[in-house]
């Protein structure tokens, strides 16, 4: 009897999720308006590539992957739908290479990451984000398959990484997680082949098409929504004050003040009221930045949920719970770790709030975790349920909202 009132939760889950997916997928790829300033940033790249050339276009700081990828479709259709198109296959190789993984990922593994990609929602707009956010996750997911004894590729693992660090400059952010798989990989042994070609000369690639930032302004070229020319502030010194606002009820949650009130605020307090700069911001007021750390932690856990379900703290608490009782850390807790760590990590930098995108690869590691904990019968069959049950009714609430706006 249990079994069977399993068996009918799971497939409507199931049912309930592609529903979900079929419709978000339509909806955000037929959108004809962009999804705010990211995606219009990376148009104004492709047109900027037409109009001065690829050289140009690196001196004024472009992602230089993602541009690669979509110049070519650009020529031939509207620039939003190249961009898209870029990620949608992205998203396509990623199940793929899922698929094609020696350590095999249950069904369910891919329904979860079906309704993430779907409540989401970002992974369909035109900007870097999806090959980032993707390439970073192909890289931890090897170290996790290391972690645990499994088959992994190295020279695959490295060239994922390359990819990410040279797409997007949050890689920087990530810094401690990537080194902590890089470690278990030595660990577990490095081993050198004809295939390690592949990450020397595509670093090297990278590297020389990088050579008129690298020449001109002394770092790689990376997409940077600066402010406007007139402005004296910085972005860092925007959003300390966003958070300075809100917390004062100022300012709406997850809104930022105009720059223009940035900079009135910094002639009428001084240029040093606000930091200039992200880490600047750590010191710049101890018991703010301990406020805010302990507010975003709380944040995150919460809001989470609305992407993620039960499965975030599953993966947290069961391995934990181990750890407690054999008293030993030890490096299949690689992936709990790592969540761990990037949680701490951004709710200490970030004065203002965390954007639950910039966590999406440790969400993603989080959902092949908990879906071959979920195989292994690690997790009890009630949060089973009870999670389903949970993510059911996100995915056919938003899936009611999804139809009344497309018909």
């Amino acid at each position: 009897m249990k079994n069977r009132y399993f068996s009918k939760i799971k497939s409507a889950f199931f049912t309930l999720v592609i529903i979900y997916f079929v419709l978000a997928a339509y909806y955000y790829i037929s959108r004809s308006d962009l999804s705010g300033g990211d995606e219009n940033l990376f148009i104004a790249d492709l047109n900027f590539i037409k109009e001065n050339g690829w050289f140009e276009a690196i001196k004024k700081n472009i992602s230089i992957p993602y541009m690669i990828l979509a110049y070519p479709l650009s020529l031939f259709m509207k620039y939003y739908i190249a961009l898209r198109l870029v990620n949608i296959t992205l998203l396509i190789l990623f199940f793929l290479y899922l698929i094609r993984q020696n350590l095999k990922l249950p069904k369910s593994g891919y329904i979860y990451l079906a309704f993430f990609i779907s409540a989401s929602g970002y992974f369909y707009y035109g900007t870097n984000d999806t090959l980032f956010f993707l390439s970073l996750s192909v890289f931890l997911y090897e170290a996790s398959k290391a972690s645990i004894g499994k088959n992994y590729n190295l020279n695959f693992a490295i060239s994922a990484l390359l990819i990410a660090v040279f797409t997007r400059e949050l890689s920087l952010v990530y810094f401690p997680v990537i080194i902590l798989g890089l470690i278990i990989f030595y660990i577990k042994g490095i081993s050198f082949s004809k295939n390690t070609l592949i990450p020397v000369f595509l670093l090297t690639g990278l590297l020389l098409i990088n050579l008129p930032s690298l020449s001109t302004k002394g770092y790689l070229s990376y997409d940077r929504k600066l402010p406007p020319k007139s402005v004296t502030a910085t972005w860092s010194q925007r959003q300390y004050l966003a958070q300075l606002k809100v917390n004062n009820k100022e300012l709406e949650f997850q809104s930022h003040p105009t720059w223009k009130e940035t900079d009135l605020y910094l002639k009428k307090y001084g240029e040093d009221s606000l930091p200039k700069s992200l880490f600047a911001g750590l010191t710049h007021d101890i018991n703010l930045t301990v406020k805010e750390f302990f507010k975003d932690i709380f944040y995150v856990m919460i809001y989470h949920t609305r992407l993620l379900g039960l499965i975030l703290l599953s993966i947290l608490f069961f391995p934990t719970r181990k750890y407690y009782k054999t008293q030993r850390l030890n490096l299949e807790l690689f992936i709990p770790v790592s969540v761990s760590i990037m949680i701490f990590i951004f709710s200490l930098i970030i004065i203002s709030f965390v954007e639950m995108r910039w966590l999406a690869p440790v969400f993603i590691l989080s959902i092949l975790y908990y879906s071959h904990l979920e195989k292994n019968n690690k997790i009890p069959p009630y949060l089973l349920i009870f999670n389903m049950i949970i993510l059911s009714l996100f995915a056919g609430y938003d899936s009611y909202n999804l139809i009344t706006k497309i018909f």
